[in-house]
């Protein structure tokens, strides 16, 4: 039976020595594009906290569907950064709906925490210039 729920998208950034030009967050529902939720920001500041991104819907029922994300930076001196292909990190039955997501270029990490279950870390890596 499927219990498929809504959540929250919040992004904190703490991004050293430029600013953060582009933002794209997106998040799948087991990677099918049709269940597909994402966001550009624009301008956004090396330093903020919680910022309100979007709305998404995610899957608790006993067989759920993977939570995908995908994330690509661009800088202010067009620097253009992403993680991993296919990353999965899925908010579970005990979570609130809310994703905290925290970008990091000094570890060159993107957290991404839930209210209740553990979250994941996963490497952020520079793929070009413009």
């Amino acid at each position: 039976m499927s219990d498929i729920r809504k959540g929250k998208v919040f992004l904190s950034t703490w991004w050293d020595n430029s600013k953060i030009k582009l933002v794209i967050i997106r998040h799948r529902r087991g990677n099918h594009h049709d269940e597909e939720e994402s966001r550009i920001l624009e301008d956004f500041g090396s330093y903020e906290r919680e910022i309100p991104v979007m709305d998404i819907t995610y899957d608790v029922s006993l067989n759920p569907q993977s939570d995908c994300w995908r994330v690509l930076i661009i800088t202010d001196d067009w620097k253009v950064y992403t993680i991993k292909d296919d990353y999965f990190c899925n908010l579970k039955n005990d979570d609130n709906g809310n994703v905290h997501i925290k970008l990091n270029n000094g570890r060159m990490q993107m957290y991404v925490s839930f209210s209740s279950s553990d979250g994941c870390i996963q490497d952020i890596y520079k793929i070009g210039e413009w």
